[in-house]
Parts: C-alpha cells; structure tokens; sequence
C-alpha cells in the first residue's frame, strides 16, 4: 500500500503516523511526503512509484 501524504502538516502527518503505525503488520505500507504539484500530483507520485519508477520523493 502507497500513502502520498500532499502538503500536509505537522500535526495531521503525525496523526497518519499513528494510523500506519497500528495497521496490521502484514500490510506492507509506504509513506511518501509531497510538497509540490497540483490536485493531481499525489496520484501521479504514487503510480510512479508502483511501477517502480520513482525511487525518492521530496520532502
């Protein structure tokens, strides 16, 4: 599972934490911070890095 997290805070990026935190372990998760783009642009990073194109994401 990919999370984009997109221009989001300080408070509501730990509140995310603790949600993927207390997820079960088997879920393989993936959290990615986005700071740039449009409406459009955390869909576009969390297809890229599916298909295993995108190997950083700026923070």
């Amino acid at each position: 599972m990919i999370v984009v997290r997109h221009r989001t805070s300080a408070t509501a990026a730990t509140a995310v934490d603790h949600v993927i935190a207390s997820a079960s372990p088997e879920l393989r998760i993936t959290v990615l911070d986005l700071d740039t783009g449009g409406r459009g642009a955390p869909l576009n990073v969390g297809f890229e890095r599916a298909a295993g194109r995108l190997r950083r994401c700026a923070r």
